[in-house]
């Protein structure tokens, strides 16, 4: 077994078996099972370890033992509860003559030894722009309450627990990373079902920027280096070829990728121990949890503030937070798509809600950013 210095190691160490269907080691001395399973709740990979966990001789308490394999059986029924969902979406767009095609989590179950070790909080299409409006109708005529966001997507909720999105592009015009994949349909191929499947390169390319996305908002967890692990393995000719790296070079991406393909490598498959000089790197993936923090979103809307301005981000980073674009703020108040006037009153209502409901958010936000700035 690779070095186990604390619950995330042994964390690492019992989702790695069980994605290779390996026999795990005892828990090791000074680790404790309740320390595990929740960091295992926190990236979201729980479900993977209890596989292992069932294996070992010495298990957690019956208590815990249990809520591990609910937190488990959980993942199966959500599964299957979204496949019904997708696969009645996809007919129903399918009949409308509305192409979809998907680039997250529902193909990336795929790549996974079972489908219910990737998990995904919701299920997305991606769809064409001047087919949005009908494709909401549809949501809605299947029981979903949908929302508008930007024009640009729709984000619908069914009971039990469906959470389905309809995007019309891969990155937001502001991106970074929006000229690179521009059209999400380049090199689709229509599928058996009416959906469409994305080319190859076009996948992996989008999925690992992806990753570079959540890493430097709020940082990113274990679930997506293990996603990183499965692209690199699946898709290793696009991975390593130059025109790929060029790709991620130009975006000034190309050594997170190969850093964090190497902590994947070796956390997962046959890497060893993580080499020294990512040390950190690692550290800060670990502490991060499946969707990040909101102290590391902060701190890297700081740096990336001070970064374009050439000057220190704290203020401008304040003033984008009090007085979000007009696109977010039409988010939580569609009513100024046509009444616009009433901007000051949005702002002055959004204002006293969040003194009033968000006050440890607030703090524990002024806080990263009076700590940010001492650094």
């Amino acid at each position: 077994m690779r070095s186990v210095h604390d619950e995330y190691d042994y964390l690492i160490h019992l989702v790695r078996c069980a994605i290779h269907d390996q026999t795990p080691s005892e828990i090791p001395d000074g680790v404790i099972f309740d320390s595990v399973y929740n960091s295992g709740v926190l990236h979201d990979v729980a479900n993977i370890a209890f596989y292992s966990v069932e294996k070992l001789s010495v298990k957690p308490q019956d208590e815990l033992y249990s809520k591990w394999e609910s937190r488990k059986n959980s993942a199966v029924i959500r599964d299957i509860n979204q496949s019904f969902a997708e696969d009645e979406i996809i007919y129903a767009f399918k009949d409308a003559d509305i192409r979809s095609i998907g680039y997250q989590g529902t193909r990336m179950k795929a790549l996974y030894p079972e489908r219910e070790y990737r998990t995904m909080s919701d299920i997305d299409f991606v769809i064409d722009r001047d087919r949005l409006a009908e494709a909401r109708e549809i949501l809605e005529g299947l029981g979903y309450k949908c929302r508008d966001i930007r024009g640009v997507e729709v984000d619908g909720f069914r009971r039990p627990n469906i959470f389905v999105e309809l995007h019309t592009e891969l990155f937001p015009e502001n991106s970074d990373f929006y000229e690179v994949l521009p059209d999400p349909f380049d090199g689709a191929v229509e599928e058996d079902r009416g959906r469409y499947a994305p080319s190859r390169k076009m996948f992996y390319i989008y999925n690992v920027l992806h990753i570079v996305k959540h890493y430097r908002y709020a940082g990113c967890g274990i679930r997506r280096i293990l996603d990183l692990y499965y692209l690199n393995r699946e898709y290793r000719d696009i991975a390593e070829s130059s025109d790929t790296a060029m790709i991620f070079d130009d975006l000034e991406t190309g050594d997170f990728v190969r850093d964090a393909s190497i902590i994947a490598e070796c956390w997962f498959g046959d890497g060893g121990d993580v080499p020294e000089r990512l040390f950190e790197m690692a550290s800060v993936i670990r502490s991060a949890g499946v969707h990040g923090t909101d102290e590391k979103k902060t701190e890297n809307a700081l740096l990336k503030n001070k970064s374009c301005s050439g000057k220190g981000g704290k203020s401008g980073y304040i003033i984008r937070r009090a007085f979000p674009k007009k696109a977010v703020l039409e988010e939580r108040y569609p009513v100024l798509k046509k009444h616009p006037v009433l901007t000051p009153f949005c702002y002055t209502h959004r204002f006293f809600r969040a003194a009033v409901k968000s006050r440890k958010r607030i703090s524990a936000e002024i806080k990263t950013i009076r700590d940010t700035d001492k650094k």
